[in-house]
């Protein structure tokens, strides 16, 4: 069976190119799909279209160029291997599948949800993103009605905004776009602020008669705002890092060093990936769990979506998804592409 899929070839470019699977190698564990929807990642396969992850020329690294994106694919089942249960031909069916036309996809190692009848498939690709964002949730300390803060207000962040409301904290994101300080208030996030027309650390004192937040969530990953952020904080309260820090620091780490010290604020990792992909019965929630709850909470209208997919496009188009990603936050957000009926 022959397919389209992305490619990024080279810093700030992306085709579309042909690939092959063969459908007579469907293993036991394996679902083929053609796909309807995938959805870009605009941090993770953003830093990898501009360069900002060096790996990208490193042969070695994960992400070297030619680097073929996605994680987040919606399609139809075409074919079910012997050992897969409860998945059924011309199911529609989430995974971590990438952008590609037709997908083969190892249920054993990646995770996948049947996507109920009647749930819109493009909401379902959103779960992605939540599914980054929740760790933030997972890994986080506070208690009922504590203040939270989350910088960065793209899909994780709005997301992490959200899930934080759910869990109990008083939540307020900050973001240099105001489409999407408006968007979160729409998804039920209460207070905003534009750091580029307020004073974010004046806000979050008033809020908090003096104190400052109980936690923050870095939800950028730039390595340059880290003491901007810890201002943000209380003495005696924590920094979870859910966005990846990419890019070279030109911050002295003994500044950094010096906040931990002087004002008790704690730094926490927050990567997906530190936590099991299926349940492992070491008393951590699995990333396949998370994504089961994130079903039920769309499902629910208690995770919200709308808004969200601001532009859905044919792969043809996906140089300016990319670009639009880049250069237009107020306008880009949530970027879908559309591959077959």
């Amino acid at each position: 069976m022959k397919g389209k899929r992305l490619c990024i070839p080279e810093v700030n470019r992306v085709v579309v190119e042909e690939f092959e699977i063969v459908e007579g190698k469907v293993g036991a564990h394996h679902v083929l799909v053609e796909t309807l929807y995938t959805l870009i990642s605009p941090g993770t396969e953003g830093a990898i279209f501009t360069a900002l992850d060096e790996g990208v020329h490193n042969p070695e690294a994960w992400c070297h160029y030619p680097f073929k994106p996605g994680y987040a694919n919606v399609g139809r089942v075409l074919k079910v291997g012997d050992g897969v249960e409860n998945v059924k031909e011309g199911d529609t069916f989430f995974s971590m599948a990438g952008h590609a036309s037709v997908a083969l996809v190892n249920t054993k190692a990646m995770n996948t949800l049947v996507v109920p009848s009647g749930v819109d498939p493009q909401h379902v690709l959103l779960l992605r993103m939540a599914g980054v964002a929740i760790t933030a949730m997972r890994t986080a300390t506070f208690e009922l009605g504590e203040w939270v803060v989350v910088v960065g207000l793209g899909l994780v962040g709005n997301f992490a905004a959200q899930l934080l409301g759910l869990r109990g904290a008083n939540v307020l994101g900050t973001d240099l776009s105001e489409k999407r300080l408006t968007l979160a208030q729409m998804c039920g996030v209460r207070w905003v602020v534009n750091p580029a027309n307020e004073d974010a650390v004046e806000t979050v004192k008033q809020l908090t008669d003096g104190e400052g937040a109980h936690c923050v969530i870095d939800a950028i990953g730039n390595p340059n705002l880290v003491l901007d952020i810890m201002a943000l904080a209380r003495k005696n309260s924590e920094l979870v890092l859910l966005g990846s820090p990419r890019g070279r620091s030109k911050i002295d780490g003994s500044d950094v060093l010096s906040q931990c010290h002087l004002r008790g604020v704690t730094i926490k990792g927050a990567l997906e990936w530190l936590y099991p992909r299926f349940p492992s019965g070491d008393g951590r929630p699995s990333i396949q769990e998370n994504y089961e709850l994130l079903l039920d909470l769309l499902q629910m209208d208690k995770l919200k979506v709308d808004g969200l997919i601001t532009h859905v496009l044919p792969p043809e188009e996906a140089q300016s998804g990319y670009e639009g990603l880049r250069d237009k936050k107020d306008e880009y957000l949530g970027v879908v592409f559309k591959w077959a009926e």
